[in-house]
């Protein structure tokens, strides 16, 4: 997609210092070195775009009846690529029954 006027491809806040943000919060997991989190920029609404995805098991409340559930934690932040605020921030949580 080309650029337009509007639209810059740099930002003052670097990618590195995006990702330090989200550490911060919590919105960037890297406890898995198999799943990254993808990092994007969005130049023409200047913001960084963090998604991230992690995995556990438990056995826990209604998981030890089976064997065992997988929790999924999906998080999004987005901040503001000059500034450096928090625009918005999501965890989702879903834990999957392990039924065999």
């Amino acid at each position: 997609m080309p650029l337009n006027d509007t639209c810059t491809d740099s930002a003052k806040i670097s990618r590195n210092k995006a990702i330090s943000i989200a550490k911060g919060k919590g919105y960037y997991p890297d406890a898995n070195p198999e799943i990254t989190p993808e990092v994007q920029l969005d130049p023409c609404y200047r913001r960084w775009i963090i998604r991230g995805i992690s995995y556990q098991h438990s056995n826990k409340g209604d998981c030890k009846n089976t064997n065992g559930c997988t929790i999924e934690e999906r998080s999004l932040i987005i901040i503001h690529a000059d500034t450096g605020k928090i625009l918005f921030k999501e965890k989702v949580t879903k834990v999957y029954p392990n039924y065999e």
